[in-house]
């Protein structure tokens, strides 16, 4: 005991303290010695990816350029054919417009026209029925007093025949009465005889007459 007290340095421990802390250092510096190697391939390894994203997104954004500079261009030459055909829609329907209002315009004053003709002439026709009426009317009317005055001048006629032949009758059964005085009698001027008017060879007077031969 006392030996080993006496052979004893007094820095030993220190020493092995330093000699373990050296062990200790050495082994972190080799841990990050490999830590740092790794961490600088995985660097490197995400460089390269890097570089290979990098390759990468400039080649997909050159082709995405490209079509968006495609797209751009075939979007502007869609927009100025569908405004070249939509002018031509509105041209074309503004021609039709103009053309449909014309032909409105024209069938309105072909109807005012064929209303104002139709007006004329129905006013015309109804004045001439009206014409037409008055006349047949006024020579109605004169027919109708014609006919009046015809019916009572044939009447007047009528009585003053009925009148005369009246008168004749009674002239004629006279001279009959006259006539039988001279039965048998002879007239020298036409020497001829008068005879009765009952002889069975003559037709008697419708007057009762005598006959001559």
């Amino acid at each position: 005991m006392t030996m080993n007290s006496a052979d004893s340095h007094p820095y030993d421990t220190p020493w092995q303290i330093v000699k373990d802390l050296r062990t200790q250092v050495h082994d972190l510096r080799a841990a990050f010695q490999a830590e740092q190697q790794q961490r600088a391939a995985e660097v490197t390894e995400l460089r390269n990816e890097v570089a290979v994203l990098k390759d990468a997104l400039g080649k997909e954004r050159h082709e995405r350029q490209v079509q968006c500079h495609n797209l751009t261009n075939d979007l502007t030459t869609m927009d100025a054919s569908f405004q070249k055909s939509l002018d031509e829609v509105k041209s074309v329907q503004r021609q039709q417009l103009h053309q449909l209002h014309q032909i409105i315009q024209d069938e309105i004053r072909d109807r005012k026209a064929t209303e104002s003709h139709r007006d004329t002439r129905e006013a015309s026709m109804k004045c001439e029925l009206q014409t037409v009426k008055n006349t047949f009317d006024s020579e109605m009317g004169q027919h109708r007093n014609e006919h009046v005055r015809t019916k009572d001048d044939h009447a007047t006629r009528i009585n003053y025949l009925m009148h005369d032949l009246g008168l004749v009758v009674d002239y004629l059964q006279k001279v009959g009465a006259s006539w039988d005085m001279l039965k048998g009698a002879t007239l020298r001027s036409a020497n001829k005889a008068v005879h009765n008017s009952g002889s069975p060879n003559k037709t008697p007077s419708p007057y009762g007459l005598p006959q001559m031969e």
